[in-house]
Order: structure tokens, then C-alpha cells, then sequence
């Protein structure tokens, strides 16, 4: 027993440790924000410009949709070790683009400018929002309860962690390689998070029989370190680029967070639907169900119409996200009554 309760306490400490180091990361890229300077554009894999802000720096200088980015500051823009290896570009600096549009190369200067008022307002709500999934999850697990309720908070407090970097921000870090390193390690994170928003669901509000099978963890983790090995090995190692390396990278990407996603929904939807009244009232699971909904509709609805009309814009869509703080929060608020 003393064993059982030193392993539960270490575990506790281990998750709280980690989660003090994710809250730090978060803090630190909320006040970098100020540092920062956008060109304001984007591109795909394949340095195609998917879109140009409006009034950025960019539009100023006359980059265009589907231009297709050759060179930046004279270097090849597929060569991702040497562009990692370019300091931060700061408020004021020019740099030199070589674009290619309608078959012709085009030199184009870019001088960069401070992050708007309104995109560091947008990012510290959505890393706000990133700090609710790092807090709520930790208040239920050390709330009182039984046994069998402490590996589930265990369980949700990594998914929180990890979810919440999906929205958290760090800061920038000098040296390549180690900012490499922090990428693969916040990709393995948030990896590990989805998988845990799985495991939890099938250890939540009853523990599932195929968890006590020697495979049973397997199943859940195993899909979120292949797909981080892929990740982390094109993080570090920066190989050239390629169109079947890229399109397989997609293509496991959308299979595995995909999979967590859809596992996840129809296991809380099952879970909900074997429960009775009494079991929903006691733990709260009406509102845990509609707090996924309502969380999930308004991002939903906003992916969708970016998906099907890219150009169209709905009123307040760049606040969709914020919808997403009553997952973590009627999550948490259900674990913590078991």
C-alpha cells in the first residue's frame, strides 16, 4: 500500500512538474509576442503563397497569391537548415524574396513590421484559452475521490498539458538545433494528448475491458509516437524536400490526429449512451457532452467554410476558438465528481 501511494504522489509530481514547464514555456512566448514582426503571408509545402494579409508587409511589396517563393535573402527557400539558420527577423528588416509568377522570376523586398495590436490581442486569448486546458484538468486531479477515479484525472491532466500547446505559444530560441529539440519535444506532447483524450475516455465514467490487455495501452499510444518519430526526424534532421515525403507525412497526419479525433467523439457519445440519469446527474455528463459540442461547433463551422471558400471571412471567425475552453472545463468539472 505505501508503494501504491509513493507511485501515485511521484506521478502527481511528475505530471505537475511538467505541467509548471508548459505554463513557464506559455508565459515566456506570451511576453515575446511583443518582439516579434510579421512578413504576412503564408505558404504551403510546396512555397506556394496560399494568402497575403490584408495591408501586411507583404501586400505592400506586391508578393500575390500563388506566387511561388524561390529565395529568401539569396538562400534556396526548400533548403529548410540553412533558412532555420537566418536570425529572427526584426521590426524594420528587409529581406530580399525571389518569387516566380505566370513562369516569370520576380525580386520582391519585404520589410517586416511589428505584430499588429489585433493578431498579439487574437494570440494571448488563444493562449489563454491554452492555459485553461493546462489548469482545469490539474484542479481535478487533486480533487478528493475514489481509486478508481485517480487514474482517469491522471490521464486527463496529460491530455490537458498536451492539448494546451496546441494553442500556447513558447518563445523563440536562438540556436537551431535547440529550437528543433523544443519543436519535437512540443510535438510529442501535444501528440501524446490526443492519445490521452482516447485513454481517457475509455477509462471514463467505466473503465473499458481492452485496457487490461497486454495491447491495450499499445493501441492507444503507438499511432502518436510513429507519427511523432516522422516529426521528429524532419524536425532535427531537415531532410530535402519531397513531394512523396510530404504527401505521406499529410496523409499519416490526417489518419492519426483524424482517428483520435473520430475514436474520441464516438467514445463519448457510446460512454454517454450507457450511462443512465442518475449516473449523468451525479457526474455531470450532460454538461460534460454539450461542453464538447458547443466547444467544438464554432472552430467546426469556421475549418469548414475555410475549407469550401478560403477567401470568404464570418463575422468574429477569428475568435472561434475561444468556444473550445468549455472542453477542458466541463471535462474537468465531470472528473472531479467521481
Amino acid at each position: 500500500m505505501m508503494r501504491s501511494m509513493l507511485r501515485r504522489r511521484l506521478g502527481r509530481l511528475l505530471l505537475g512538474g511538467l505541467a509548471v514547464l508548459v505554463a513557464v514555456w506559455g508565459l515566456l512566448g506570451w511576453f515575446d509576442l511583443d518582439s516579434q514582426a510579421e512578413a504576412g503571408f503564408q505558404t504551403d509545402s510546396n512555397q506556394r503563397v496560399m494568402g497575403v494579409d490584408k495591408d501586411s508587409p507583404a501586400e505592400t511589396a506586391g508578393l500575390q497569391m500563388g506566387d511561388r517563393v524561390l529565395e529568401i535573402s539569396g538562400i534556396d527557400a526548400a533548403d529548410k537548415a540553412a533558412l532555420a539558420s537566418l536570425p529572427r527577423a526584426k521590426a524594420g528588416d528587409s529581406r530580399a524574396f525571389k518569387v516566380q509568377r505566370d513562369g516569370e522570376e520576380r525580386d520582391i523586398s519585404i520589410v517586416y513590421a511589428p505584430l499588429s495590436h489585433d493578431m498579439i490581442k487574437r494570440q494571448r486569448v488563444a493562449m489563454a484559452v491554452g492555459f485553461c486546458f493546462l489548469l482545469f484538468p490539474f484542479l481535478a486531479l487533486f480533487q478528493r475521490g475514489n481509486e478508481a477515479s485517480r487514474t482517469p484525472k491522471r490521464i486527463l491532466a496529460l491530455m490537458g498539458t498536451g492539448l494546451s500547446l496546441t494553442l500556447l505559444e513558447g518563445p523563440f530560441i536562438v540556436y537551431t538545433g535547440a529550437r528543433a529539440i523544443a519543436a519535437s519535444a512540443t510535438s510529442l506532447l501535444v501528440l501524446l494528448g490526443m492519445a490521452a483524450l482516447v485513454h481517457f475516455l475509455m477509462c471514463f465514467p467505466r473503465r473499458r475491458a481492452v485496457l487490461d490487455k497486454r495491447y491495450g495501452w499499445t493501441v492507444v499510444y503507438l499511432p502518436a509516437v510513429v507519427l511523432w518519430q516522422l516529426v521528429a526526424w524532419r524536425l532535427i534532421f531537415m531532410p530535402a524536400p519531397s513531394s512523396a515525403l510530404d504527401s505521406f507525412h499529410g496523409l499519416l497526419t490526417g489518419v492519426v490526429e483524424g482517428g483520435y479525433f473520430l475514436v474520441g467523439l464516438f467514445l463519448l457519445l457510446h460512454n454517454y449512451s450507457r450511462t443512465n440519469r442518475s449516473e449523468r446527474k451525479s457526474l455531470g455528463l450532460n454538461f460534460m457532452l454539450w461542453g464538447t459540442v458547443v466547444g467544438l461547433l464554432p472552430a467546426t463551422i469556421a475549418q469548414l467554410a475555410t475549407m469550401f471558400s478560403p477567401q470568404a471571412a464570418l463575422p468574429g471567425q477569428a475568435y472561434y476558438f475561444v468556444s473550445l475552453v468549455l472542453i477542458p472545463i466541463s471535462w474537468a468539472r465531470s472528473a472531479s465528481r467521481a
